[in-house]
């Protein structure tokens, strides 16, 4: 297993436990503050949504970057390249 696979499974382990954690004491306490069961599942709701697109947004800015990083990496190794042919000629 690659260790950045890894690290994002740890990742979503620590989140899931406290996102368990959160509901678990949130949910009575904004009960008791005299919050609806159905406003408090809209918290909960528009929480997770926030929390998915967010994810999805920083996983696609990493995969942009790395692509940025992979054709920055390619045109060095094409100046490179033609230098040394260049050079070999001359």
């Amino acid at each position: 297993m690659h260790p950045e696979l890894a690290i994002g499974y740890l990742g979503l382990l620590l989140f899931m436990i406290g996102d368990g954690v959160e509901a678990g004491f949130l949910s009575p306490m904004l009960i008791d503050l005299h919050f609806t069961t159905s406003q408090v599942a809209i918290v909960f709701t528009a929480y997770g949504a926030t929390a998915a697109v967010a994810s999805w947004l920083s996983g696609n800015a990493l995969r942009h970057l790395r692509a940025q990083e992979s054709d920055v990496g390619r045109a060095a190794d094409l100046a490179l390249r033609s230098k040394f042919r260049f050079s070999r000629l001359a």
